[in-house]
């Protein structure tokens, strides 16, 4: 499992080009994708799992997307818990982009 959040987070609180590490790893090997928004804290931002996912997170989505070969993905929300409707907004959103990749229907 990949946590996109935490590779997005760490890069910003890390100073690195998140793309670049991706080359890195070994996408090949990704089967399942996690996900969610975070918040800033004193100048940090912290994987909260408490915030909708911020487009940062859904543009290193659809990268990891592009070149993965990921089987599903993961929702998470600890607190500030939204509608259903809208936590399935997002779940859609992570499946519309996956479709374009033809990774599940």
């Amino acid at each position: 499992m990949l946590d996109v959040t935490n590779l997005y987070i760490n890069a910003v609180n890390h100073d690195y080009d998140v793309c670049s590490f991706l080359e890195q790893l070994p996408l090949e090997q990704v089967v399942q994708l996690h996900f969610v928004g975070g918040h800033w804290h004193d100048g940090v931002l912290i994987d909260s799992h408490s915030h909708s996912t911020p487009l940062e997170v859904w543009k290193l989505m659809d990268e990891i997307l592009s070149r993965a070969p990921a089987k599903g993905v993961v929702l998470e929300r600890d607190e500030n818990l939204l509608p259903f409707s809208q936590l399935t907004a997002e779940f859609e959103q992570a499946v519309e982009i996956s479709r374009q990749y033809q990774r599940w229907n």
